[in-house]
């Protein structure tokens, strides 16, 4: 028994994205969150899913800031990583950390 991320959910998360054009029709932020995180040693690990698969996770692969303008306001999107890294194993893995 124990914790893992399962490859096919995220080749079906990223397939649904692509067939719905979701990148064409709006702004799509994701983040990681603790299950993307299940034994992933390091952001360059082929088991980091959420870099493999997500839109953000190339560009961003941990917390970011993300700004619109529109009509003279500013709007800001900010999604934030608490991984622990490297991603540890249950019971660990429900813990997250926010560095300076």
């Amino acid at each position: 028994m124990g914790s893992r991320q399962i490859v096919q959910e995220w080749q079906m998360y990223r397939n649904l994205l692509k067939e719905c054009h979701v990148h064409k029709k709006t702004l799509w932020l994701d983040i990681r969150g603790n299950h993307d995180n299940f034994n992933v040693l390091n952001l360059e690990s082929k088991e980091n899913y959420y870099r493999n698969y997500s839109i953000q996770g190339v560009s961003h692969p941990r917390s970011y800031l993300h700004q619109i303008s529109k009509g003279g306001d500013k709007y800001s999107f900010i999604g934030v990583d608490a991984c622990l890294e490297p991603g540890p194993r249950r019971p660990f893995n429900f813990v997250g950390m926010l560095t300076k």
